[in-house]
This record gives structure tokens, sequence and C-alpha cells, in this order.
């Protein structure tokens, strides 16, 4: 949803956000290091398993994300 309200503020109706995830996911896999963790979370996906995002609060904190402010 953040990707179609910055396409709406640059007031280009004539693009859509289909597409940008499955395009960083693949940039982030074939052109950086970073574990597959990290590229989701910087994807603002959230852990399904209430118990796994209880346990990985902290893991990831210090890593750079990419696309993200260092």
């Amino acid at each position: 949803m953040a990707m179609l309200a910055v396409l709406k503020r640059m007031s280009r109706g004539d693009l859509t956000c289909h597409g940008f995830r499955s395009t960083f996911r693949d940039w982030a896999a074939e052109c950086t290091n970073f574990p597959r963790e990290v590229v989701e979370m910087a994807l603002a996906h959230t852990i399904e398993s209430k118990v796994e995002a209880a346990y990985r609060r902290g893991e990831g904190a210090s890593q750079e994300l990419p696309g993200g402010n260092s």
C-alpha cells in the first residue's frame, strides 16, 4: 500500500505497484548477500508464527537493510 501512495503523490496514475515486490526480491537475491529474512523485513512483511516473531525481536536489528537508511 505504501508504494501505491508514493505513485499517487507523484501523480503517476499510469503506473501500478504490481511487480515491485517481485522485482525487489529478485534483485536482492541476485545482487546482494542479504539473508532472505532480512530482505523480507525490508519488505515490511510480518512473521506469521507468533512464537517466531517473539523470538526474532532483536535479530537483524543491527544489520543494514537494503533500501533502508544506514
